[in-house]
């Protein structure tokens, strides 16, 4: 009998002085945080069947863009369809952070955007994602930090191989020129850094492009006529005191 009472004193004794640990309670998301998770679960959604779909998900995208001698030509062009057809493709969105006025720049192949507060890059990210569903122009994002896993843009990989033809171009015309600036007496040879295992490994982090174009009142910008300053014509100089008579008399 005593036995038991001093099992229990034990018991709630070790209960008193045992600290109890604080309850972990779940974090709820914040308006920002549930917009962003909402239009990357319906990019994911669509972008799983990105390969049955190419055509269909990326309509609107002009063959030009896939070539860059044909986009060279017509994005120079004076009549430049590339530029002027995706600025009339606008997403007007409201975000938690505030209103967002975004098109596809296609001459920098960006996104440009209005907003009257400032927009962190994940939240511009998130419309981009609303964006490129809309208007069926999925290969114009670019982030593999979204993108599946081994899944790269095709633009990527184009300026990829843009990028090393230039490189190969200036190389030969300094070879062409004779110019070698690595046998150079007052320059030093830089050292090639050695790349560990671990770098080789890791792969490439692409992220997309915004451009800044201001705050809303920025967007439609009211077109004001060419002013011409109208030169009065000089009244010709008579000649003799008869001419000048008569001008006076008319």
């Amino acid at each position: 009998m005593l036995w038991n009472y001093f099992a229990i004193w034990i018991q709630r004794l070790f209960a008193f002085f045992v600290v109890k640990k604080p309850l972990k309670y779940a974090h709820e998301q914040t308006p920002v945080e549930k917009y962003m998770a909402k239009q990357e679960s319906l990019f994911m959604d669509q972008i799983q069947g990105y390969e049955l779909n190419h055509e269909k998900y990326n309509a609107n995208i002009q063959p030009a863009f896939y070539n860059h001698e044909a986009y060279e030509a017509t994005i120079t062009a004076n009549d430049n369809i590339l530029e002027s057809s995706w600025k009339q493709r606008v997403l007007f969105e409201h975000t938690p952070q505030g209103n967002i006025y975004m098109y596809y720049n296609a001459y920098h192949k960006s996104f440009s955007y209005y907003a009257d507060t400032q927009i962190p890059y994940k939240l511009l990210n998130a419309v981009a994602m609303k964006y490129v569903r809309l208007f069926y122009c999925f290969d114009f994002f670019t982030d593999t930090q979204v993108l599946p896993e081994n899944r790269v843009s095709p633009f990527t990989l184009m300026n990829e191989e843009q990028e090393k033809l230039d490189n190969m171009k200036k190389e030969k015309k300094k070879k062409d020129l004779g110019i070698n600036f690595q046998d150079a007496p007052f320059l030093k040879p830089k050292k090639p850094k050695k790349k560990s295992e671990e770098d080789n490994r890791k792969p490439i982090i692409y992220k997309n492009v915004f451009k800044y174009c201001g705050t809303y009142r920025n967007i439609f910008v009211l077109k004001t006529n060419e002013i011409r300053k109208m030169v009065p014509k000089l009244k010709s100089i008579p000649q003799t005191y008869s001419e000048f008579k008569l001008k006076q008399m008319t």
